[in-house]
């Protein structure tokens, strides 16, 4: 990135995050797979090694929950409650007990689509 940009990072989101800022993560599908795991582990990667991983992952699943709700300035999605939107999915295994790296191989045991189950392992 330097030698083009003249540039350290292009994307300074270590940087950003610690600023406050509301960084929005998305998997630009269909550009990319739409695999939220995958996103959240490049993102972790590409930040580089942190003192706390289950702070990083909590941090990173705000950018793809919370966050974008924000951005869009709704209060009926981006988080679990009552009268929420319930696009979500569950995994074999809690996310924030794991490191970022260990996301993408954690099976999905369930997928809810407007309140909907429409995946069930």
């Amino acid at each position: 990135v330097r030698e083009v940009l003249g540039v350290e990072s292009a994307w300074r989101l270590s940087e950003a995050l610690a600023a406050g800022v509301r960084v929005c993560l998305t998997s630009d599908a269909p550009v990319l797979p739409p695999d939220w795991r995958r996103e959240i582990a490049a993102a972790d990667a590409w930040m580089g090694p942190t003192d706390d991983p289950r702070a990083r992952v909590e941090g990173l699943l705000r950018c793809y929950t919370v966050n974008p709700a924000w951005q869009d300035g709704v209060d009926w999605k981006g988080t679990l409650g009552k009268g929420m939107a319930a696009d979500l999915c569950v995994l074999a295994a809690d996310p924030l007990e794991l490191t970022a790296a260990e996301l993408p191989d954690v099976d999905v045991d369930m997928t809810v689509v407007d309140g909907r189950v429409v995946f069930e392992r």
